[in-house]
């Protein structure tokens, strides 16, 4: 199979624009409304969050953007056992796999007398993962981001998906943070939630 490589410094305008356009969506035609998202996130922080969650997902207007202990308890509670048992066997798979490739601790060598060099692989200091919800649940978009992370030791792991009508949390996906170590959990969906990441809020720092 011949898999072709292309650079962005050697492509030419229309090669680039292209490339840009091959999504479903073109993106020239959302691009003036993501920014205005992000402006108005960067400047307002949670009063943005909370109005996007209400416009976009029918939340309520007041309702809290951190997941706390009560509501996973809830969600948890309300998951079918079944799918508990499935997103084990296959969260206990992924990890197996990420083990594998996680490096050894770092090697020196000595090159000349008293002269030693190494390398050694460190997590960056936080990660933030987007787990969709719209069109229904995908707990394995959690376990798939969370686990990398997890076995590579980052530090602080945050989580944001999409609130239902009523601001709640997807139990599956809620279930797969507990199993994947995942404990910082923001309900907000959307550019909203990647601009929170980016620039921080009240409720997310960065």
């Amino acid at each position: 199979m011949k898999i072709n490589r292309n650079f962005w410094c050697e492509m030419d305008l229309k090669d680039r624009e292209t490339f840009l356009k091959r999504s479903e969506i073109d993106i020239a035609d959302v691009s003036e409304k993501v920014q205005e998202i992000l402006d108005r996130v960067k400047e307002q922080g949670d009063k943005a969050l909370l109005h996007y969650n209400h416009l976009f997902d029918k939340a309520p207007k007041d309702m809290t953007l951190k997941v706390n202990q009560e509501e996973m308890d809830e969600a948890l509670t309300a998951l079918d056992p079944k799918i508990k048992k499935a997103l084990d066997y296959s969260i206990k798979n992924i990890r197996q796999f990420h083990l594998a490739q996680k490096p050894e601790a770092m090697k020196m060598m000595e090159i000349r007398p008293g002269i030693l060099a190494g390398e050694k692989s460190s997590p960056i200091e936080s990660c933030g993962l987007y787990v969709p919800r719209g069109r229904g649940s995908f707990p394995s978009m959690l376990y798939m981001l969370a686990i990398p992370a997890q076995v590579a030791e980052v530090p602080r792991i945050c989580l944001v998906t999409p609130p239902d009508s009523q601001g709640k949390i997807d139990p599956a996906t809620a279930y797969a943070a507990k199993q994947c170590g995942v404990t910082e959990i923001h309900k907000v969906g959307g550019a909203q939630a990647i601009a929170a990441l980016a620039y921080g809020t009240e409720s997310i720092s960065v």
